[in-house]
């Protein structure tokens, strides 16, 4: 499904120049902000506060998404061993225990 259109079309450019370390400074906040450099600097410019992305905890943006990812894969691997009425394989206890292990180490209580 397509975005819907926007009521004003952003066509105007504006550029700036930054040094090295600005420019890295300037990315790292956007994608700490999960936004892309051009949201994150429009926002910032016209003064409002730039918005962090929420994902419910205290977590770099890549830390969420790889646990998102990890959860994603574990649903896949209980779908097809309960679709085919397949054992649990004897590793996965384990495996399971060592992830929420390291789960209850690195997310904040």
């Amino acid at each position: 499904m397509a975005r819907p259109r926007q009521a004003e079309v952003r066509d105007q450019r504006v550029s700036f120049r930054l040094t090295p370390k600005e420019a890295v400074l300037l990315r790292e906040r956007a994608a700490h902000a999960g936004q892309s450099v051009s949201d994150y600097a429009r926002t910032a410019a016209l003064g409002a506060a730039p918005r962090s992305r929420s994902n419910g905890h205290a977590l770099e943006p890549a830390s969420y998404d790889q646990i998102r990812r990890l959860g994603v894969s574990l649903n896949q691997i209980a779908k097809r061993l309960n679709a085919q009425d397949l054992p649990v394989p004897p590793e996965l206890p384990p495996l399971l225990a060592n992830i929420q292990a390291a789960l209850k180490k690195e997310l904040p209580q």
